[in-house]
Parts: structure tokens; sequence; C-alpha cells
């Protein structure tokens, strides 16, 4: 178990706020290399206004069993793996519709302005200019 000193600091310019420190020694350490600043003006000036109870708190690990978190980690995998699978079946749909584009003779082929198929070349033409319904 840690535990913490709460300090409640004042600056010379009168801004109160709150400092948390291990011992009354580590926040004398911080004040002489001027580690500790007012929030508001930034003031190195500071001074202990009061010091509160001592707080004190478990690290994280102790409040939670390691039993706890297996329920959590089960459904992290099972979500990872179901997003693997998704992922999969993407790739495996994109490679059908490829194939079966090329296989219908349509890969390349797009509607132009004018809404007949033409086949597409290597990209557009800058030279052409900008075609009806396309964006500028």
């Amino acid at each position: 178990m840690s535990a913490f000193k709460v300090f409640t600091l004042q600056c010379h310019q009168g801004h109160f706020f709150e400092g948390w420190f291990p011992s009354q020694d580590a926040f004398d350490g911080q004040v002489h290399h001027q580690q500790i600043g007012c929030p508001t003006c930034l003031s190195r000036k500071v001074w202990v206004a009061h010091v509160g109870e001592v707080a004190a708190f478990q690290p994280i690990d102790a409040l939670v069993a390691e039993d706890s978190l297996h329920p959590v980690h089960d459904e992290i995998t099972a979500a990872r793996a179901a997003i693997l699978r998704l992922q999969q079946r993407i790739v495996e749909a994109t490679q059908a519709h490829r194939a079966a584009l090329e296989d219908s003779g349509l890969a390349g082929v797009s509607p132009n302005a004018s809404g007949t198929n033409s086949t597409s070349t290597a990209g557009p033409n800058p030279a052409a200019g900008w075609g009806e319904g396309q964006l500028h």
C-alpha cells in the first residue's frame, strides 16, 4: 500500500493548489530544486499552506484479482479472431469480384460522361479537361 501526503500549496501571488507527495522530504527537495510551479501563474515561489490527511491507496493490480481478467481477455481474443475472419472474407470477396470482372471483360471499363461505356487507359488525360459531371 502506498501513502501520499496531500498538501495545499500557495504561491507568492496568493493562488492555492494541491500537491501529492510521498513525504515532507520529497516536497522539500522539489521546492529546493524549483520543480513545483503554480498552475495559475507558474510561480516557483510556493509553500505549504496546509497538510491534509494521509491518502492511502492500493496499486491497481492489488485491486483487480488476476482471475477476474480472464473473461475480459477471452472476449478480446474472440473479438480479434472475429476481426481476422472478417478481414479474410473481405480479401476473398475482393479477389472474387476482380476475377469476375476480368472474366466478364468489364475490367477497366467505366461509364463516360455520355453514359456509354469506354475502356479506361493508364489514367485521366489532363489535356482533355474536365468532363460533364466531374468535380472541379
